[in-house]
């Protein structure tokens, strides 16, 4: 897949996709932080659930859950190609992302290598 593709969209009819300068916010369009994510799955759907990590009065960690999406297998693993190949572009930029630590702590390090 070539690196300049940076959106993948899906219809189920064979309607031409919209240009890329036809693009605009839904009215309820909200721009939040997610420092946790839960990825859960069916035969049908992939799930991805999104959510900060808070204190709360207790000063005790919680998960403040405040978005799913939900997509088919197929976009999926399209949304997995582009979030790969932005990884790659950052770390060539930037230098590598170290994120053994975070794994780690997630009890998931051998997900890391």
């Amino acid at each position: 897949m070539p690196d300049e593709i940076t959106e993948v969209s899906a219809t189920e009819d064979a309607a031409p996709m919209p240009r890329r300068n036809q693009r605009r916010r839904a009215p309820v369009h909200v721009a939040r932080y997610a420092n946790h994510a839960n990825v859960t799955s069916s035969p049908f759907d992939i799930r991805l659930n999104f959510a900060e990590i808070v204190t709360d009065e207790n000063d005790q960690y919680v998960f403040e859950d405040f978005a799913s999406v939900i997509m088919s297998p197929q976009h999926a693993k399209a949304l997995l190609v582009l979030l790969s190949n932005n990884v790659k572009r950052w770390e060539n930029t930037f230098g590598q992302i170290d994120i053994s630590r975070i794994m780690k702590q997630a009890g998931a390090e051998e997900l890391a290598e």
